[in-house]
């Protein structure tokens, strides 16, 4: 299908400013009140965690029953001490990083407590490492490709189709005493920890959905450690699970959990993000035969596969609709985000190949990889800030805490 350059923005605009706030909201019985267990208190003082908690296990699971039981099955797990062979793990000290990377540039960005109404700003890694036990400073870096050799992916992304949909690889570097915002990502996510403690407070994407999410950043406005119950009654009833990472245990956050992370220690974590797959490759796990427990990240491509992520979100969007998307759950005569009536209807039938006037999964799947690429290159040449003003609460920090 050929569109013109304006409808490929306008199609960029619509995936990528989360889709799901067309869904309306869940129904967790609220209960609202300030005697409420938990007002005004840390996130996770209004009831015990579940029971059992996340599924801990001995060694990282092949890529098909990593895909079939954690990714499909929304499920995350913890490998207690995964990472200690790593060399990252064995080598990353302060002297090592100085001596070997600290030319290198990184981002950091000012307080401990994430805001993400904050910027980021750049430095030489070696003066980080010079600053950072004595300052309310935090890095959050995309790692570098020097240093990608000391980071090793784990056996459950090596074969299936998780290789070709890296999104990311990013280092989580402070003194401790950090606290994330709660938040999710539309990405699945695997967390190793190299240095310090992590807890993390972890809401199945099943009642994340039902949470009030700030649209550009998919991120609460809650305060994480004065939660009003007044203001936010929906966490009056959250069902949540406690994870309690310590150096060289790697977790494995599935797509669209909604997380709070808090660090203490000298706290240094990497994180591989990857593309959400709604389908296995097999025949890739056939060719590739018995795999190895890890792989360098140096020797693959973090290709930052937005394309991946777009046809993600809308498998979601479509399935979040029962399978099937129909014209009438298009918003129409109002402005989403700069796109009126006419663009919208253009974006549905960008989607309804065989003209039948609704979106299957089966649709999406087959919309071409190229088309989404162009969607991306007319993004690029777009001006960004005509509608990215328009979110609430835009812009800001890297998302830290991790």
């Amino acid at each position: 299908m050929m569109l013109n350059r304006s409808e490929y923005v306008t199609i960029g605009k619509y995936i990528l400013c989360n889709l799901l706030v067309l869904i309306l909201p869940g129904s967790i019985g609220h209960k609202v009140g300030v005697d409420n267990p938990g007002h005004m208190l840390p996130l996770g003082s209004h009831r015990p965690p579940e029971s059992p908690g996340v599924d801990i296990l001995p060694s990282a699971p092949h890529p098909q029953q990593f895909y079939q039981n954690y990714v499909r099955g929304s499920r995350p797990f913890l490998i207690k001490g995964h990472a200690k062979d790593m060399p990252a793990f064995k080598l990353w000290n302060d002297n090592y990083l100085k001596s070997k990377y600290g030319h290198l540039s990184v981002d950091v960005e000012q307080g401990k407590k994430e805001n993400r109404s904050k910027s980021l700003w750049t430095m030489p890694l070696k003066e980080f490492l010079n600053q950072y036990n004595d300052s309310d400073i935090y890095m959050v870096n995309s790692l570098p490709k020097e240093m990608m050799g000391d980071v090793w992916i784990i056996k459950s992304l090596l074969c299936g189709g998780f290789l070709d949909n890296l999104m990311d690889a990013v280092s989580w570097f402070s003194s401790g005493g950090t606290k994330s915002v709660f938040h999710f990502d539309a990405l699945d996510n695997i967390n190793c920890l190299i240095d310090g403690t992590k807890q993390l407070f972890l809401v199945p994407k099943s009642y994340a959905e039902d949470l009030e999410f700030n649209i550009a950043g998919s991120f609460s406005n809650v305060d994480v450690d004065h939660v009003d119950m007044v203001k936010f009654p929906q966490f009056a009833d959250l069902p949540w699970y406690s994870v309690s990472m310590v150096a060289g245990d790697c977790l494995y956050i599935p797509y669209r959990w909604a997380h709070q992370v808090r660090s203490a220690g000298r706290n240094l974590a990497i994180n591989i993000w990857f593309a959400h797959q709604h389908t296995f490759d097999d025949e890739d796990c056939e060719r590739k035969g018995e795999l190895p427990e890890f792989a360098p990240l140096s020797d693959f491509e973090v290709t930052e596969a937005y394309d991946a992520q777009m046809r993600g979100e809308l498998l979601h969007f479509v399935d979040m609709r029962g399978g099937v998307l129909k014209e009438s759950d298009i918003p129409v005569g109002v402005d989403f985000f700069g796109a009126g009536e006419e663009e919208l209807k253009a974006v549905f039938n960008f989607m309804d190949i065989d003209r039948d006037g609704m979106v299957t999964k089966e649709e999406i799947q087959d919309i071409d990889r190229e088309a989404f690429k162009e969607i991306l290159e007319a993004l690029e040449d777009a001006d960004a800030t005509e509608w990215q003003g328009e979110e609430e609460g835009g812009g800001g920090g890297g998302g830290g805490g991790k």
